[in-house]
This record gives C-alpha cells, structure tokens and sequence, in this order.
C-alpha cells in the first residue's frame, strides 16, 4: 500500500548512504491511482533512516496526474519526498515544475516534500514552480519551495540528543500557487509558504530567501461549525513559513528575507473563533513559542481576502500571532510592501495584521508601506 521512487534512488532504509553530485533529467511522473502513501521525486524518492544528499541538481518535471482519493497522502519534491531521522539535503538545486493534481493530502516542495524527525537543510535553491490544482478538497495542503511540510523534530537536550531541523541559505525563486474548490466540514489547515509550507515542531528557519510569488484561490464555499473545529481551521499563505503549527515546542524564524508578491483569496465561514484565514510577508500564522525577529518583507504585497464571514487578516511581516508564548518578536522590517486585508472581519497592519502579545514586541518597523482594510476590525501603519 506504499510505495516510492525517484530519478536517481526510490527507497533507502540503509544507514550510511549518501547521495552526491547526481542530476536527473528525466521526467518523474504517477498517472494511475495510489491507494495509500506515495513518495516521489526527481533524485530519492523517500528515504526512512538519516542520509545525506549533497550537490545534486534535478531538471526533470515531477507530477502526480491523477485527481483519485485514496487513503492517506503523498510526498512530492524535485529533490526528496520524504526524509526521516536526520536527514541532510545541501547544496541541491531544483529547475523543474512539481505538480499535483490528486485530490487528497499533498505535501510538496521544491527541494522537500516532507521532513520527519529532524535534519538540515541548507544552501539549497529552488527554480521551479510549485503548484497544487485540485476538484475537491477533503484534508490538508502544505506546499512550499522548499518543504512542503515538516513534523516531528525533537530538540535537543543535555540529558538526551534530539532531531531537531535547522533550514538556512536557502533560496526559492518559483512561484508557488494552490488553486482548489474546498467545500467540506473538515479540521483542514492549508498552507503555502516560499520556504515552508507547514511547520509542526522544533525547527530554525534562518537567512533564507524567497522571491516567487506565493498564492492561494479557494473557489469553494467552506462552512464549518464549533462542533467540529476543535483543531481549527487555518488557510495561511506567507513569503517565508506559510503556518507555525502549535505542536512545535520552539520555533525560531530569523533573518530571513521575502521578495515575492503574497495573495490569499478564500470563502470561508464559521461560527467558530479559530477559523482564520491569514497572510503575511514572512509568517501567515503563528501558534508556539519562539523567536520571530531580524525578518524583512521587501517591496512585496500583501493581501488577503476572505468572502465569507470567518476572520481575514494580513500584514507586511506576520499576519497573525495567534499565541502568548511568542519569547521574541523584534527588529523585523517591513520595506515598501503593501497589505490589503479584504473581509467582513477583517484586519490589516504594516508590520502585523493582529496580535494577542505585546511584551515581547519591540523594533519593529513599517517603512513607506500603503496599509488597506475594506472592513472589519481597521488598518493601522504597524499593527491592524
């Protein structure tokens, strides 16, 4: 009921392996239907142990063109799909398109898939675009340029080593987009970021570098009630890290830069409070402790809109910090990018759209940027 398999190796369950200098070319295709997990990708398709992938280059398109539903999901990347306990991807470029079509959990990248349990990814650069086009919707979406989604890092500790991830000096210049016809009652969190899509534990994000333009258009009318949003309900686009999960225990995302446009288009209504809709130049939304400073967004817009009733928010740097653990939250930057937050509850700031925190806030500045809210709570030169 699983299966992988990549240009250059399918499947490693062997320690000691590594993968250097290899480049493919050809084309990574799935076009039938996969009944339970699927890893795919231009050089491995998923490997289950720590190893190391060094200086390899993937030029061959990787898609899945099958709109079926099956059981679980699939791990999608020009580099790995999926990588577990520790795994180091460095100094790998992707130039080609990563494509789904499936109508179920996609986790897509352009260098990652999915991380799992720790590791390292750095100097790593994406050139490809990243897209996700969907009939229907019934779970999570997580794509980025360069993981799709992570989970389960561990930090470390004196008494017990850990598997945290650390992501640095990377660079994404493909544009990621999801378009997808979402109308269920679902706990879904969709998430699209330039460097990460879904954060969900311990992990750095720091000096990487997006310039693709990031965007999210959902045609569907998604209506959800408190019942059966106990784990919320997120559609989250940022220029860095679209979503910071509230699993993470620490989650630092620091120094990084944001050069591509964000635009967050949705239809979303609920009765419930944490049923959000979000973007923003570094962060869309933020839940765990941590430390969110030195971030710059730099003459990109910003913009989220949300035709139903359930809470809009945009801002230059964070759209929203939705925690009271936040440790740290200084000297981020927002130069020359303009937000426009558009709902009936709504709300729209230069540097954050809302926050719940102001203790650890401090430095941060909105530089020349023309702040717009149509309705709702207002728009304000810092904070909405």
């Amino acid at each position: 009921n699983r299966a992988s398999f990549g240009g250059i190796l399918g499947f490693n369950g062997q320690t000691g392996i590594s993968v250097s200098d290899c480049v493919n070319y050809g084309a990574v295709t799935k076009g039938n239907a996969n009944q339970k997990e699927l890893a795919m990708a231009g050089i491995v398709g998923r490997s289950n142990v720590r190893m190391n992938i060094t200086g390899c280059s993937n030029a061959g398109p990787v898609s899945y063109e099958f709109g079926e539903k099956p059981g679980t999901y699939i791990h999608i990347a020009g580099i790995i799909g999926a990588g577990y306990h520790s795994c180091v991807i460095a100094n790998c470029t992707n130039k080609a398109a990563i494509t789904s079509i499936i109508n179920q959990v996609n986790r897509i990248g352009g260098i990652a898939g999915t991380i799992n349990t720790g590791g390292t990814v750095e100097n790593c650069v994406n050139e490809g675009a990243v897209t996700i086009t969907q009939e229907a919707n019934a779970n999570w979406q997580s794509a980025a340029g360069i993981i799709g989604f992570e989970e389960k890092a561990t930090p470390s500790t004196p008494e017990t080593p850990g598997e945290p991830l650390v992501v640095k000096n990377n660079i994404n210049r493909g544009d990621i987009s999801m378009t997808l016809n979402n109308s269920n009652t679902h706990n879904n969190q969709i998430a699209l970021g330039g460097i990460v899509g879904c954060t969900c534990s311990t992990a750095e994000y720091k000096d990487n570098t997006n310039s693709g333009r990031i965007s999210c258009t959902n045609s569907g009318t998604v209506t959800l009630d408190q019942s059966n949003t106990a784990t919320g309900y997120w559609v989250t686009v940022a220029g860095i890290v679209g979503f910071v999960d509230t699993k993470a225990s620490v989650n630092n995302v620091l120094e990084n830069v944001n050069k591509g446009a964000v635009d967050l288009k949705a239809s979303v209504t609920s009765s419930s409070a944490s049923v959000l809709v979000a973007s923003g130049g570094i962060a869309g939304i933020i839940l765990p402790t941590g430390k969110y400073s030195g971030n710059v967004n730099y003459g990109a817009a910003i913009s989220a809109e949300n035709s139903g009733t359930s809470a809009c928010y945009a801002g230059g740097v964070f759209g929203l910090d939705y925690t009271v653990a936040v440790t740290e939250m200084k000297d981020n930057i927002n130069d020359s990018g303009s937000v426009r937050a558009s709902g009936s509850t709504s709300a729209a700031g230069g540097f954050i759209g809302a926050s719940v925190i102001s203790s650890a806030i401090s430095g941060n500045k909105s530089i020349k940027a023309d702040v717009t809210c149509s309705q709702g709570y207002g728009a304000g030169a810092v904070v909405g």
